[in-house]
């Protein structure tokens, strides 16, 4: 085949490479391309046609490598250069939108994450919440059971308090001081009684020379005496003295309180023989 007939027959090829391109048949006009060019390889129109197919059919790297040689043969030529500027223009701008979509990607997972991480906290927060609602609730219930037995305790004591009152102004009125000296002696016991100085009092009021009492104090003498035993938790010697006021004063004004205190002496000192008993 002459070179003639070879340019002939890849214009023909050509043109009908051409016919199919318009007809939207890349793959048939890529091959009747690549027959053209088997046949007159520097036919650089063929060239810049097969880059406009490549690039129809996705394939950009192999288009701008047959611009650049559509251009390499002829360094004139406009389309294949006006081809290449309008692709590096594309690439531009495909990378561009590639990053701006990567950015929207990034931050709608980022914006994903924190409301998920949202949703985690609020749940731990309710957990905790219903947790601590847990732990406090039987404490503040057992606090307000305390607080109310509190409050009971407080009344019965205003209470105790308010009819013991005229039994201790009594008492009170009984420690002022008096000309006599054996008596003021007699209400200083007294009052260190009331001060909870049981040891003191006892012994002050055993201290009293009861040949100078008053006849009317001596069974209160006795009586305040055995009460310092029983304070102290010293049953037996109080029993002992509770038992002097019944027998040696039986018409004091000490009497009633000496029999209880003694039937309450005899109660503990039961209570404690049981005790050792067991033990």
């Amino acid at each position: 085949m002459t070179p003639v007939e070879g340019d002939t027959r890849a214009r023909e090829k050509y043109n009908m490479a051409l016919a199919k391109a318009k007809g939207e048949k890349y793959r048939e006009a890529l091959h009747l391309l690549e027959e053209s060019l088997e046949l007159n390889f520097a036919f650089h129109e063929a060239h810049n046609l097969l880059g406009k197919v490549y690039l129809q059919l996705g394939k950009i790297r192999r288009a701008k490598k047959s611009w650049q040689k559509a251009l390499y043969l002829d360094p004139s030529n406009n389309t294949a250069r006006i081809c290449l500027d309008a692709l590096d223009r594309n690439r531009f701008h495909w990378w561009l939108a590639l990053i701006s979509m990567t950015v929207l990607v990034l931050i709608f997972f980022e914006v994903i994450f924190f409301m998920t991480l949202n949703r985690k906290v609020d749940l731990h927060a309710t957990i905790l919440r219903e947790e601590k609602e847990k732990i406090t609730m039987p404490i503040m219930e057992n606090l307000n059971k305390r607080f109310d037995s509190l409050e009971s305790a407080v009344l019965k004591l205003r209470n105790d308090l308010s009819r013991k009152e005229p039994r201790i102004e009594v008492i009170r009125k009984q420690v002022t001081v008096t000309k006599d000296p054996i008596e003021d002696r007699y209400k200083k016991s007294v009052y260190l009684f009331l001060d909870r100085r049981y040891e003191e009092s006892r012994q002050s009021l055993m201290m009293l020379p009861m040949q100078e009492v008053k006849q009317s104090l001596k069974d209160n003498v006795v009586f305040w005496i055995g009460l310092c035993y029983y304070k102290q938790g010293r049953y037996p010697e109080a029993l002992k003295q509770f038992e002097e006021v019944m027998e040696l004063y039986p018409k004091g004004n000490k009497v009633p309180d000496a029999k209880k205190y003694r039937t309450r002496c005899l109660k503990k000192m039961n209570t404690e023989n049981q005790a050792k008993t067991r033990l």
